[in-house]
């Protein structure tokens, strides 16, 4: 594919035709349109040929211009968090055969021997909240209908403005700011800061559309303001938020629709969604969207549409460098194995665990969730994780880690007649601040090595 011909796509130019607001303030098109110039001409005089780039800017408006300019290109790009230091970029781009594109800047390009880019395609780091981030190759196609089926899903249409308050460069962002935007013609207001209640009740949208994290949902419990009127659409990522905590958010916006979704990058990202109106079984996730199967690779190995064991997804998102052992096949079909333990039940998706987060007392499967669930219910507690630790006689028992303060012996009379003898900690630390990742998800490994 040469710069030229891959440069008619357009869809930098469909990004820019439906309204940009920053901070609530509306771009003027000619201003967009200037960028644009500028943006196109800093790719066109660096790059010859098809090239996989870093790109890290912490201006979020030019990283999604230079997103689509590079894709209307030719060009495979990689967004990096804005936050990502000096050193630790250093370090990533001298590993690697890519170019880099660092605030307005091409420097590093690669050399003549690079790896082939795959076509029509962009990149994606994984979090790394369980293990070393890696690199995704996602389709451009299969983001168009991510995100379309994504939208769909949540009823967004070309009458919303989604507001930005989750980062623009992780896959979740890149699908359900840039591609959703691409794709229904919706307004997007980009926000640099974090955005509280305070905030987002001075922003004036009709038809706004929040999606936010599950640790930005337990934040804005915790504020004291509400009856905020503008929002239509509220999303909260799953996995870790209860159905219970987000009817509470939902009080605090006047008739917004709730709901929660779940995704992984591996998928692109998005796989369920579920309107919450009414509290749901703990770790409920939604149903699978529209094009996208579902499947659960049970313990003895056989795959089927319920039961419990891994979650395992077919779509036509799913990034292309899968690895052979990713792989299971259903009624034909290649499915991705994840690397989370569900429940399926008439499509409809309940959340476990993490693989590596289950914990085997005496051979009794202990889901770490279910023990969360509870501890989150205490006034104290800002946050909590269970993770499983090496015990000689069970094999392995939930150590708890709270984030704030109190004390073991209050902890574990507590939750005495709430968990069973299997389920309850063997060992509780507190923790003043758990670290944390870009998406405000704890950091798992940073936490461990922590605790020792």
């Amino acid at each position: 594919m040469t710069s030229q011909n891959s440069a008619n796509s357009g869809f930098r130019h469909q990004f820019i035709a439906s309204p940009i607001y920053r901070e609530g303030q509306r771009c003027l098109p000619e201003v967009l349109k200037d960028k644009l110039v500028l943006i196109e001409n800093l790719i066109v005089n660096n790059f010859s040929s098809s090239q996989t780039c870093f790109v890290r800017d912490v201006d979020s408006l030019r990283l999604a211009l230079i997103y689509f300019t590079l894709i209307d290109y030719g060009h495979c790009p990689i967004l990096l968090d804005a936050e990502l230091s000096d050193y630790q970029l250093g370090s990533m781009v001298k590993s690697s055969k890519f170019s880099l594109i660092d605030q307005k800047k091409v420097k590093n390009l690669a050399p003549s021997n690079q790896d082939p880019v795959y076509p029509d395609c962009y990149a994606a780091l994984t979090s790394g909240t369980t293990s070393t981030p890696k690199l995704c190759y996602l389709s451009i196609e299969g983001a168009l209908k991510n995100a379309g089926s994504h939208a769909n899903s949540l009823g967004i249409t070309d009458k919303h403005t989604v507001i930005q308050s989750l980062p623009i460069n992780h896959s979740y962002g890149i699908v359900a700011y840039l591609w959703t935007k691409v794709v229904t013609g919706c307004g997007l207001d980009l926000n640099e800061n974090f955005l509280g209640l305070k905030t987002l009740a001075q922003k004036k949208f009709e038809y706004g559309t929040l999606h936010i994290s599950p640790a930005q949902l337990q934040f804005m419990l915790k504020e004291p303001e509400g009856n905020l009127s503008g929002i239509d659409i509220i999303s909260v990522g799953g996995g870790l938020a209860e159905s219970s905590e987000i009817l509470r958010l939902k009080e605090k916006f006047n008739g917004a629709k709730t709901y929660i979704t779940y995704g992984l990058t591996e998928a692109g990202p998005r796989v369920s969604t579920g309107e919450v109106a009414q509290e749901e079984p703990s770790g409920y996730i939604g149903q699978p969207f529209n094009g996208v199967r579902i499947a659960v690779l049970q313990e003895d190995g056989q795959i089927g549409t319920e039961g419990e064991g891994s979650l395992c997804v077919s779509s036509p998102s799913l990034k292309k460098n899968i690895a052979p052992d990713e792989i299971t096949q259903n009624q034909g079909k290649d499915f991705l194995i994840t690397r989370d333990l569900v429940s399926i039940k008439d499509s409809s998706i309940f959340f476990k665990s993490r693989d590596s987060d289950l914990i085997k007392v005496g051979g009794i499967s202990v889901y770490p969730k279910d023990i969360e669930t509870v501890i989150k219910k205490i006034e104290n507690v800002k946050d909590c994780i269970v993770f499983p630790m090496e015990h000689r006689i069970y094999g392995s028992v939930p150590l708890l880690i709270i984030e704030g303060d109190g004390e073991a012996k209050d902890i574990q009379i507590y939750l005495k007649d709430k968990l069973s003898v299997y389920q309850r900690p063997k060992k509780i630390i507190f923790i003043k601040e758990f670290p944390r990742h870009s998406l405000n998800k704890v950091d798992r490994k940073r936490l461990k090595e922590m605790i020792g």
